[in-house]
């Protein structure tokens, strides 16, 4: 017999792996990102816009890693232990990458006090490479937000397929309970019609019941007419 949770339980077990995947694929993707960056601030000249950049995306791969941390409580017993230690890698990371961000600001704290104190230089032979690298930088930004980009379609896609698989698990559910309703009802006539009928049997044996106690009242009257006959002729023929 079909019933909700022997159904939909299973199912949301096993699609609740790929969105993991997807999941586990943009944290790497952010926490890429947040690295990358991270080892061109010192040499990036918008270095506050950059260094808020790489803590939005830390942050999106803390709330990622939150995201995965329930989707794992909906797996089978098999497949959480290795999930829980990735987990727990993709959290070491973050603290690595949290470690290096407060380095490179650091190094990009030094260098400023050190252009202060010593002047800063207009050559074009510096900040030619300085463009260039701010180039790449945002070139690496785009490619990040693009990346980023295609990792959600991903994601969204892979969470478009559950709901239509739910949706159709879900009219298989409810056309089996039409199914059910309809015997239900058969049944539910068919005890109707029996009720009848032994309604009907027990007034036909009531009426049999009372036709038979009749016949015998008649029969002993019948009888004590013929013994009181028999008696009378009896008596006027042979004793008086």
């Amino acid at each position: 017999r079909v019933h909700g949770d022997s159904i939909i339980t299973p199912t949301l077990m096993h699609h609740a792996v790929p969105v993991l995947e997807l999941e586990y694929q943009e944290f790497k993707e952010l926490l890429k990102s947040a690295s990358s960056l991270t080892k061109e601030l010192p040499n990036i000249v918008a270095k506050q816009g950059c260094a808020d950049k790489v803590k939005q995306d830390l942050r999106e791969a803390e709330q990622t890693l939150d995201r995965m941390q329930v989707h794992v409580r909906n797996l089978p017993k098999s497949e959480q232990d290795s999930w829980r230690r990735k987990i727990i890698e993709c959290k070491d990371q973050m603290i690595t990458a949290s470690g290096e961000l407060r380095r490179s600001l650091q190094l990009s704290s030094d260098g400023a006090m050190r252009r202060e104190l010593f002047g800063d230089s207009d050559d074009e032979s510096v900040n030619k490479p300085l463009l260039q690298v701010q180039r790449e930088t945002q070139r690496q930004q785009l490619q990040n937000q693009t990346d980023r980009l295609e990792a959600s379609s991903r994601k969204l896609q892979g969470v478009q397929r559950l709901a239509a698989e739910t949706e159709d698990i879900g009219l298989e559910i409810i056309g089996e309970l039409g199914i059910q309703r309809d015997k239900l009802n058969r049944t539910s006539d068919t005890l109707r019609l029996t009720n009848t009928s032994l309604s009907q049997s027990n007034r036909m044996i009531r009426s049999l019941i009372s036709r038979a106690k009749t016949n015998q009242l008649l029969t002993y009257t019948v009888v004590l007419g013929l013994v009181a006959i028999i008696l009378v002729i009896v008596y006027f023929r042979w004793i008086r």
